[in-house]
């Protein structure tokens, strides 16, 4: 009976100082085990939607940098017909200026022709018919040729 008594001691002891201990010890391990995991869940769970998200972002940066570099190619695409209209329109503008120059030239020139024409015209008149005519009869014959001159050009 002694052994049984001892035995229930040594069961009461063991089980109000290891017993118990130990089990609190294994519970609070059990524990800390399932928030860990419930953390590890967590973390994963994240990190997945961080990848979701990334994804995300990369397809809108893929997205923006293409209309940019739309949008780039459109605006030189639009700058170099822009040039290419200004240096068609400068160079009508410095042909039709140069035209104009020349139109004036020749007309320049076609009066000098003319000056010179009459002029070499009066020298023939008045050493030709010099003492044969009146002033007035001179001026007549030099405007008479004159004309007929002008009117062949």
């Amino acid at each position: 009976m002694a052994q049984i008594v001892n035995f229930a001691v040594l069961l009461v002891l063991l089980r109000a100082f290891a017993y118990k201990p130990i089990l609190k010890i294994l519970d609070e391990r059990r524990q800390k085990i399932a928030k860990d995991k419930e953390n590890s869940e967590k973390i994963e769970k994240g990190l997945q939607d961080i990848s979701i998200e990334k994804e995300k972002v990369l397809a809108i940066a893929r997205t923006d940098s293409e209309k940019i570099i739309n949008e780039a190619e459109k605006n030189a695409s639009e700058i170099k017909e822009t040039a290419k209209k200004d240096a068609k329109s400068e160079s009508e503008k410095i042909k039709m200026t140069a035209e104009k120059e020349i139109l004036e030239s020749k007309g320049k020139i076609k009066e000098e022709v003319k000056k010179e024409i009459g002029n070499t015209l009066a020298d023939a008149i008045e050493k030709s018919v010099g003492d044969v005519l009146d002033e007035k009869a001179k001026k007549q014959v030099f405007e008479k040729s004159l004309k007929v001159i002008m009117e062949k050009r």
